[in-house]
């Protein structure tokens, strides 16, 4: 299992941690001061490991944990157990794509369990069914829960492709910081300029 972590993506300390947190409580670090944290040139990945975060003694229902496990639109499953995961196993409204990874025991290969809810659309590398040997595992399993969640946003009402997302943001922060655009006046400033060169 630690090999497995270590490979899907790099251990932070949310103390000192700038980058995406996945909402993990970065004030008084209810959630553990450790997050696993994947980073590319295209996105920031905040993976809500269970066994990182404290177990509360004093709650049986474990709602601190399941505040993060349970609203996470992708779920990834080590299980060493010999019985199948049932995905049912944490009830939400989200959890839409499980996907669950189950040593076999012939050392080396991981048998891949993939459920998603009706509706969402396809993804991979990663298909239901496959054996992938353990070194490709985790990349494996990092990509296929991005290319999911992506599946499980494009289902939403609300969702905004790339585009529209970075149009609108640019569009807030325009209205937030910018001045009007005064486009005309810089072309004539600048033809002055090359005219008088």
């Amino acid at each position: 299992f630690k090999g497995f972590l270590s490979g899907l993506g790099t251990m932070v300390d949310l103390r000192t941690h700038k980058g995406f947190a996945g909402k993990l409580d970065l004030k008084y670090f209810s959630n553990g001061k450790k997050m696993l944290y994947h980073v590319s040139d295209k996105v920031e990945t905040a993976f809500h490991v269970a066994t990182l975060m404290p177990t509360a003694s004093s709650d049986p229902q474990q709602v601190a944990k399941k505040r993060h496990l349970g609203n996470d639109h992708v779920t990834i499953v080590w299980n060493e157990h010999k019985r199948d995961y049932l995905p049912i196993t944490v009830t939400s409204e989200f959890n839409d794509v499980v996907i669950v990874l189950s040593p076999l025991e012939r050392k080396g290969l991981i048998r891949v369990k993939i459920t998603s809810k009706e509706g969402i659309g396809s993804f991979g590398p990663l298909t239901d069914g496959i054996v992938v040997p353990f070194s490709r595992c985790a990349p494996l399993a990092r990509q296929t829960a991005i290319n999911a969640n992506r599946a499980v946003q494009e289902t939403r009402d609300d969702w905004k492709g790339p585009t529209e997302t970075r149009r609108s943001m640019i569009k807030d922060l325009v209205d937030q910081y910018g001045e009007p655009y005064r486009g005309g006046e810089v072309f004539e400033s600048l033809s002055r300029v090359h005219r008088a060169a």
